[in-house]
């Protein structure tokens, strides 16, 4: 990796990534990007997470290391692009990588200490884990920012490094009867739908040309449509019929069976742009879902919800 960026040390930036323990990552896979919750640690410039080597996050991050997250705290956000390594003892290159980088052990000693309840939970979890999930599997993961935005109120207030300009306008596509778009959860289990279900925040992932990147939302009617900072759409280069996500989940639980959410996948449309806030709703293709160690991914056909008669 390149040289470490002091970025993570401005204070407007540190001071949002100071006291929540989850941050949403997003990584693009062939078939868009893919958003996920997980926690996470500060130290050299970098942030650091610890996952099963088998995840689909970490299988993609070898081939594919460009990676946005976003922290949100309260009524601030910081999304941040940059780019991921992947670090463990499992084969050569990652080893050789692990040699090679003299901050995991204080990054490692510092994700143990920030998130040592969460650790706690697993271990008592543990009778219960799969193969994959055990202690042993897992790896660390560096995060080298190269931008940031931070967001207060729905409204962009910085942004530091060079973000891409819009590929085209993106007019807002006013389409009768898709303001809120709800979507069948048939096949995902119920605490997954349920976090769908219930109104809240969620993380929208969306591809760019530069790399996914992942925004704060707020889900309408617990749907398929959500509100997002306008401008932040714009900063990132985000246009209308992309690949996106929406991830919904039910917070920071200290036991992974306790665990659970749901990633609603297809195609974004940006229904329309009113003051900070855009309208956006995703075509749904297919749900990927969590459940305490299980996973699933179920094809799923997005409807639009029609008002009563």
């Amino acid at each position: 990796m390149g040289a470490v960026t002091p970025l993570l040390d401005r204070p407007e930036i540190a001071g949002v990534l100071e006291d929540p323990r989850l941050l949403h990552l997003a990584v693009e896979t062939a078939r868009g990007p893919h958003v996920t919750p997980t926690a996470y640690a500060v130290a050299g410039g970098r942030l650091w997470l610890v996952s099963s080597r088998n995840t689909v996050k970490v299988r993609t991050l070898r081939r594919h290391p460009r990676v946005s997250v976003l922290v949100r705290d309260g009524e601030r956000s910081v999304v941040l692009s940059g780019t991921a390594e992947v670090l463990s003892p499992w084969g050569p290159g990652d080893a050789m990588r692990l040699a090679r980088n003299p901050w995991w052990p204080r990054a490692l000693a510092g994700y143990g200490l920030r998130n040592a309840a969460l650790l706690g939970g697993y271990l008592v979890d543990a009778a219960g884990c799969t193969a994959g999930s055990l202690p042993h599997d897992r790896v660390l993961v560096g995060i080298t920012p190269q931008r940031a935005m931070l967001i207060e109120d729905d409204q962009v207030v910085r942004v530091v490094g060079r973000w891409p300009s819009a590929r085209r306008a993106s007019s807002p596509q006013r389409r009768a009867g898709s303001v809120h778009r709800a979507v069948s959860l048939d096949g995902v289990p119920q605490r997954a739908a349920a976090t769908v279900s219930a109104s809240g925040g969620a993380a929208l992932g969306w591809s760019t040309p530069s790399g996914p990147v992942v925004l704060p939302a707020n889900s309408l009617e617990g749907g398929a449509t959500v509100l997002v900072p306008a401008q932040a759409l714009r900063v990132a280069g985000a246009a209308d019929g992309d690949a996106a996500c929406l991830s919904f989940d039910g917070g920071l639980a200290l036991r992974p069976t306790r665990l659970a959410g749901a990633m609603l996948r297809g195609r974004e449309s940006i229904l329309s742009r009113r003051g900070a806030l855009a309208t956006v709703a995703l075509d749904v293709e297919r749900v990927s879902w969590w459940s305490g160690f299980r996973t699933g991914t179920v094809q799923i056909a997005a409807r639009a919800a029609r008002a009563a008669a």
